[in-house]
């Protein structure tokens, strides 16, 4: 595989991503326009974590027995109908039920990484995820960034148009450069969905991994999700273009990923994970001690994304390994865990903020974040 197709994918599956996360920094601006609560602005960022959710426990599968470019091509298009439909949302009501499609749709970056998986050799397999992760996890950061940018200069709607014209680009891009591999094998889509029960049986390690890093993502988003009140509440008061601009800050976590990659194929997986996610416990003690100190703030993002990277890549590269022909289905069990993760983590983010602001937004990440590093020990303990 080549390094430039590998960057190529490593950017699909960041401007894939990108439209889970594009709604978060304008949350303020949504619940001002719509005149709603801050709670209910938040549910917008939990329809679309659920709805990723729904997209990958009943579509990724599908890249074991279809062809993945026609999946992921079908996908960008479908996604591209949905984000100019949030656009035109005239109700919240309508913008949570559009952000659920937005999110069942999203999920053609978790085609691509089984994808990357499967044409790598064994020995580049852990730095290849790696960089294709790297990119995804840049989409996650920098949408921040992006819809702090478009979205505060011309409003969360012209946001939803960009997005969507960006993901018709890159479904044409995805249409011309991915390979047509024929699938693993013939399964029909009830027999695919039930083989999953019997991954999650017999595969102790795929267990594991997906209860780990569903309670990091569950701490990610817990962070991420009440960000943009914290920042726009006194003392700081910034706007929406400077709240996106944190998006960079944790970009630079994002960097993290094809070493915790290397590592991971050089070291095993076990060692990064311990250290990953105990990073990320020690990050939310400092946004709860000094969470009011922007520098403080900047340094425990860097802490936090490196160790949610960390823990993710190294959880990823683990799985894929253990069946090939099963690559897409291991990978819908982890993923299903992780974001259904993240989507009790921006419900808890939202439920803590309304009750004790940010001290309870902090509690919440140290308790997804400890509660990984204690089951990871806990598996460890029984190897």
């Amino acid at each position: 595989m080549s390094r430039n197709f590998l960057l190529l994918l490593a950017g699909a599956c960041g401007i894939a991503v990108s439209n889970l996360y594009y709604s978060q920094p304008l949350l303020e601006q949504i619940r001002v326009n719509l005149h709603v609560s801050a709670a209910e602005a938040g549910m917008v960022s939990t329809f679309t974590q659920a709805g990723y959710t729904l997209g990958l426990l009943f579509l990724v599968p599908l890249g074991d027995a279809w062809r993945r470019r026609k999946l992921i091509v079908g996908l960008m298009i479908i996604e591209a109908l949905f984000l100019a439909g949030a656009a035109l949302a005239p109700s919240l009501a309508w913008l949570q039920l559009l952000s659920l499609g937005i999110g069942i749709s999203t999920v053609s970056a978790q085609v691509i990484v089984p994808l990357v998986a499967q044409m790598s050799e064994p020995a580049t397999r852990g730095k290849n995820v790696g960089t294709v992760m790297s990119g995804l996890l840049l989409g996650i950061l920098l949408a921040r960034v992006v819809a702090g940018g478009v979205g505060g200069t011309w409003g969360w709607r012209t946001l939803f148009w960009f997005a969507s014209a960006v993901s018709l680009l890159m479904a044409f891009v995805m249409y011309r450069t991915l390979p047509d591999i024929a699938p693993t094998m013939q399964l029909r889509f009830r027999d695919l969905i039930r083989s999953l029960w019997g991954l999650i049986k017999e595969e102790p390690r795929l267990r594991e991994s997906a209860l780990v890093g569903g309670l990091i993502f569950a701490s990610f988003m817990v962070f991420w999700t009440s960000l943009s009140f914290h920042l726009e509440a006194p003392p700081f008061s910034y706007s929406t273009q400077t709240v996106g601009l944190f998006g960079l800050v944790g970009a630079a976590g994002a960097l993290v990923a094809p070493l915790a990659g290397k590592s991971s194929d050089a070291r095993g997986p076990r060692a990064v994970i311990g250290f990953s996610t105990a990073l990320t416990a020690l990050s939310f003690l400092i946004f709860w001690a000094f969470g009011f100190n922007v520098f403080c703030l900047i340094l425990g993002v860097l802490l936090m994304d490196a160790g949610v990277q960390g823990t993710h890549i190294s959880n990823q590269a683990r799985i894929l390994s253990l069946r090939p022909e099963a690559r897409s289905r291991l990978n819908t069990v982890y993923m299903v865990a992780y974001f259904t993760g993240g989507s009790l983590g921006s419900l808890a983010s939202s439920l803590a903020w309304n009750r004790s602001g940010w001290p309870g937004v902090c509690l919440a990440g140290l308790l997804f974040s400890s509660a990984a590093w204690l089951v990871h020990a806990a598996y460890t303990k029984k190897q």
